[in-house]
């Protein structure tokens, strides 16, 4: 665990300086943060016999249900409470070690390879993220398919405008 955070760390370090398009704001200060982490399994209906006790059952009663697939949402929310606009990036870190398809990526987001060398992917990097002053809600999702070995992500969001409680910029979630 210590090295996961300390590899973070690193990223995010190295990301904050080799960035050089965000914009940078003179004065006031932002509170981005994530408000929200969630792994939820994406579900397809199925149509299930409903087994009748009567001898004569009409038609062929089913019931329709939802059934989990091996694809998972990942769902992270971010907001500002600061009072200037926060320019920043997302980073996503993906199962480590492990063979994880992503299924979807919206335009902003972009996968890294674990330590730039492997085909797993390693993280998931959303940029640039623009949150205005005390907004709530700027939602991020995409998917990925199920690892066998475990579903822990992480999620680290930071900004070049200064942040007054950056201890709310990382989450965890695990499926």
């Amino acid at each position: 665990m210590k090295s996961f955070i300390k590899n973070i760390s690193i990223i995010c370090g190295v990301l904050i300086i080799s960035d050089t398009t965000i914009a940078q704001q003179q004065g006031g200060t932002s509170d981005i943060s994530i408000t929200a982490l969630t792994l939820t399994a994406i579900t397809r209906s199925q149509k299930v016999p409903t087994i009748s006790k009567s001898e004569n059952p009409t038609g062929k009663p089913v019931t329709i249900q939802a059934v989990a697939t091996d694809t998972l949402k990942c769902t992270i929310t971010l907001s500002n409470t600061g009072n200037v606009t926060t320019f920043g990036k997302l980073v996503v870190v993906l199962p480590a070690m492990v063979d994880v398809q992503l299924a979807s990526l919206p335009a902003n987001g972009k996968v890294f390879n674990q330590r730039g060398i492997s085909a797993w992917p390693g993280y998931v990097e959303f940029s640039p993220v623009q949150i205005g002053p005390y907004q709530q809600g700027e939602t991020f999702e995409f998917t990925f398919t199920k690892s066998a070995l475990g579903n822990n992500i992480s999620a680290f969001v930071f900004s070049t405008v200064p942040d007054t409680n950056s201890a709310n910029n990382y989450k965890t979630a695990v499926y």
